[in-house]
């Protein structure tokens, strides 16, 4: 790893150290590389990988090391051991500050800049129900004036009934009702709308100002 970085840093290429192991870990993740250690070949699967890219930095995040499952289903199967190395490898030379990881998809690196600032007592409170309690949303929609925006993403129900997503299609029935001037949009995208459907959020949001100032 050190002769690749040590090559790629230098011109013509000038990377960044950060960059060459981004990319030798999907390369790896994609199998389309192999690290040996020891003459035995590294799987994407090994716990070692993270070693093999960061040298001598700490453990991924507690949550990052428990999320295969998230990870499975938003970068790939097998994809939380190269996103754990990347972190730790990336934390190595950026000790503070959200983490930027262009090249995941657009949702997965929102949530992994949040990790730095996000408090696991809202989290618990939003899935309990109980961070708003006592506001009664009927009551607030109902006394907006100004116009309204409501855009909606794609949503779904776990197989515990959960919802996931922020409201669903009846909640927003709802709250268009109760608001007095309101454009309804949905779009075909996840939880970061702007993100994962850019000019489609930007369209809509054109549209909808441009309508309102004429």
């Amino acid at each position: 790893m050190s002769d690749l970085q040590d090559r790629f840093q230098k011109k013509p290429y000038g990377w960044r150290e950060i960059d060459i192991a981004a990319v030798v870990a999907m390369l790896i993740y994609d199998q389309k590389v192999t690290i040996k250690y020891g003459g035995a070949t590294i799987q994407p699967i090994d716990p070692k990988l993270p070693d093999m890219l960061r040298k001598k930095s700490e453990i991924g995040r507690t949550w990052v090391n428990n999320a295969t499952t998230f990870f499975n289903n938003y970068v790939g199967k097998g994809a939380q051991p190269a996103v754990r190395a990347l972190i730790s490898y990336y934390r190595v030379f950026h000790k503070e500050g959200p983490l930027e990881l262009a090249f995941l998809p657009a949702s997965v690196q929102e949530m992994l800049r949040g990790l730095d600032m996000y408090d696991p007592a809202f989290g618990s409170a939003f899935y309990e129900g109980t961070w708003n309690a006592g506001f009664d949303h009927a009551e607030a929609l109902s006394r907006i004036n100004c116009p309204v925006l409501l855009i909606q993403a794609d949503t779904s129900f776990m197989e515990d009934g959960t919802l996931n997503g922020a409201m669903s299609k009846e909640m927003a029935d709802k709250a268009m009702e109760l608001l007095k001037d309101a454009e309804y949009v949905r779009i075909n995208a996840g939880h970061v709308t702007n993100l994962e459907a850019p000019d489609e959020f930007i369209n809509v949001l054109t549209g909808f100002f441009l309508e309102k100032n004429n």
